[in-house]
């Protein structure tokens, strides 16, 4: 069996016996050791990852020993009314710069109007495939 994927105690799933050492010293020390056993100092290094929430699908939680020596930055999903801001701001540049003078997608309340419909579709959606997936 490889060994991509299992954890050990610590809870680094997705290294590998020989990078889960090399990954703490780093983080620890700002160093490691190479193959001959000599010490390399790293400076100014930083490590940046995304991870989804530990209960998601295909995911684990990720230990306190790893979460004490990292800084985490957690950012949550955005609530319909962001994800409608959002999708507005992607949607008005593109389809008043195609369809200014049409009648209807030129005018910016109702690319607001699309940008809530897609919102939608995306909330209703995403809780049938919440719910499927418990």
């Amino acid at each position: 069996m490889s060994e991509q994927g299992r954890g050990d105690r610590y809870q680094f799933e997705l290294l590998t016996t020989a990078q889960r050492p090399v990954l703490s010293q780093l983080l620890t020390y700002n160093g490691f050791y190479d193959g001959n056993l000599e010490w390399v100092g790293l400076e100014g290094v930083q490590i940046v990852a995304s991870v989804n929430p530990g209960g998601s699908l295909g995911r684990h939680q990720l230990s306190t020993r790893f979460t004490s020596i990292v800084r985490l930055c957690c950012v949550d999903y955005p609530d319909s009314e962001q994800l409608q801001a959002i999708y507005g701001a992607y949607l008005r540049p593109v389809l008043h710069h195609t369809l200014r003078q049409h009648p209807v997608w030129g005018s910016v309340s109702k690319i607001h109007g699309l940008a809530g419909s897609m919102v939608a579709i995306y909330d209703r959606v995403s809780t049938c495939i919440r719910i499927e997936s418990q």
